[in-house]
């Protein structure tokens, strides 16, 4: 082989090499990228993100006066299938009600894990009344599809309880939206758990079977779920 030909194949071979060096070095931030805002469980948007999130959805909302409204889920009486069952079975319940809930709901719906055995659903363009007839539809969907997961030779029977809260415009902001959002998911728990309730005040009073009234909130839910 000619010595210019040689150079030249050297020279192909070294920019090959620096190619894909640099397309592994893109694809691990990428990743990190990725991983900084995805829960590892259920592969979800994390609190990190969400949080995040929900800063630039409450100032559209603010912008455009459409809505947006925020359901906290959280699994009844997960505590119980994690004593009885193993932690291996809670963490397929989780996976099982997180994927149940992201495919109920819109493409740009936002679904996470907030924490724990409870998910956060963002509804951007959604006032109170649409909000609470979406996580009675979602409630009922979970409890009408009991989880066949590794571990349990038979379904497990699982519901959520499912606080509602909607963005009321002005100064209201995140973390107020977060708050009322857990009061109702603490009214539902308390009222008997598998309910959807709005915080104090029903920013929606809707009188349909599975919402009830609006409970007072406010302390920390039952260790028990």
């Amino acid at each position: 082989v000619p010595p210019e030909r040689s150079e030249m194949l050297a020279r192909v071979r070294t920019q090959i090499r620096r190619h894909r060096f640099h397309q592994r070095m893109r694809a691990n931030v990428q990743q990190s990228v990725s991983a900084a805002v995805t829960d590892s469980l259920t592969g979800l948007h994390n609190r990190r993100f969400l949080t995040q999130h929900l800063d630039a959805l409450v100032a559209a909302a603010r912008r455009s006066s459409k809505g947006l409204s925020v359901m906290l889920a959280d699994i009844d009486r997960f505590k119980s299938i994690n004593d009885n069952r193993g932690h291996a079975v809670g963490d397929e319940v989780i996976r099982f009600v997180a994927d149940l809930l992201k495919a109920n709901v819109r493409d740009f719906d936002s679904v996470g894990r907030w924490g724990g055995e409870e998910l956060l659903i963002a509804k951007p363009d959604a006032g109170p009344r649409i909000a609470l007839k979406v996580a009675e539809r979602l409630g009922q969907g979970v409890a009408a599809a009991p989880a066949h997961v590794r571990g349990c030779s038979a379904a497990l029977p699982v519901t959520v309880s499912i606080g509602v809260s909607s963005f009321r415009g002005g100064d209201d902001t995140v973390d107020a939206l977060l708050r009322r959002a857990d009061r109702g998911l603490y009214a539902a728990k308390r009222a008997g758990r598998a309910r959807v309730e709005a915080a104090a005040g029903c920013e929606a009073s809707v009188g349909r079977r599975g919402l009830g009234g609006c409970g007072n909130g406010g302390g920390r839910r039952r260790s028990d779920g």
